[in-house]
């Protein structure tokens, strides 16, 4: 086999191995997107029990990414080339044999990686807005709590000023 830097002809089992990887990585992002949708869709709805259910899959595909762009930058890296999305254009423009299809891989990757990115920002913002809901509900059982004496610190009902109990006639 002629390798694809030496006589453009047909790809080294290097440039094959690493054309695999892009496409394993793409699929990764893809896997990725599904669940970053799925939390959206959880988080939408407010059902955080099922959050708890695909946090596990989720931390998975992260490792799963952060391993791919590792074996990524080693290879970039062994080919004296950028850590970048440079690097790998660079490194596709050498491969004339399989550039066509890994480049549309590559690409469709990169515009994967950009939705899971905004997908994320979404998600944590829809995070940030539960909780700060969540923050004013325990602000108002707590000031209820101060002033009436509702609930005792412990979580447990306590007697209202008037002497009440509560369920008690």
């Amino acid at each position: 086999m002629i390798s694809g830097s030496a006589g453009g002809l047909a790809p080294d089992s290097n440039s094959a191995a690493f054309a695999a990887m892009l496409q394993a990585e793409h699929d990764a992002l893809g896997a990725f997107i599904s669940l970053l949708q799925a939390e959206q869709e959880i988080l939408v709805q407010g059902n955080a029990d099922r959050l708890a259910a695909i946090a596990p899959e989720k931390s998975a595909q992260v490792d799963l990414l952060a391993r791919l762009g590792q074996k990524r930058d080693r290879f970039l890296t062994d080919q004296n080339l950028a850590l970048s999305a440079a690097g790998v254009e660079t490194w596709l423009s050498r491969q004339p044999a399989i550039a066509v299809a890994t480049r549309k891989i590559w690409h469709e990757s990169l515009r994967r990686a950009e939705m899971a990115r905004q997908l994320n920002i979404s998600n944590g913002l829809l995070i940030d807005s539960r909780m700060q809901q969540n923050r004013q509900k325990l602000a108002v059982l707590q000031s209820a709590a101060g002033s009436d004496h509702v609930y005792h610190p412990n979580g447990q009902l306590g007697p209202f000023r008037s002497g009440r109990q509560i369920g008690r006639v």
